[in-house]
């Protein structure tokens, strides 16, 4: 119901989809200033990008993650940058150059990394309801 409710009088795909849109502009803006107040960045690549290296890669930002929380700092995800959509292509290949990637190579993750206010944990459901006994 809330997501039709949303979708329906708030944000229609339509309105989203509009680059020159409230919601484009909105994002944009969280974006800047998200990068803006970051005190470093980080990118993990793969020479390719089987499902190996997707892996290993997937692994490496755990331990990223993990180290960086050990330290009191944190870590976010800059993904939007990284989708394989054709609208973003363009973006994706000046990413690719800024970053110095060759040819070939995978950006698996680019992430900022700095110190925040600690975050509360949310309501996480018990694992026994997500499962099903038949």
């Amino acid at each position: 119901m809330a997501k039709w409710v949303a979708g329906t009088f708030l944000l229609s795909r339509e309105s989203a989809a509009d680059p020159r849109g409230r919601f484009a502009s909105g994002a944009v803006d969280s974006t800047r200033r998200q990068a803006q107040t970051a005190a470093a960045f980080g990118i993990i690549t793969t020479p390719g990008n089987t499902r190996f290296q997707q892996v290993r890669a997937g692994r490496a930002c755990i331990c990223t993650q993990l180290t960086a929380t050990a330290l009191g700092a944190q870590l976010q995800p800059f993904s939007q940058a990284l989708q394989e959509y054709p609208e973003m292509r363009t973006l994706h290949r000046q990413l690719r150059g800024e970053l110095g990637i060759p040819e070939g190579h995978a950006i698996q993750l680019l992430y900022r990394i700095g110190y925040a206010d600690a975050a509360p944990h949310t309501l996480r459901r018990d694992v026994r309801d997500l499962l099903r006994r038949g």
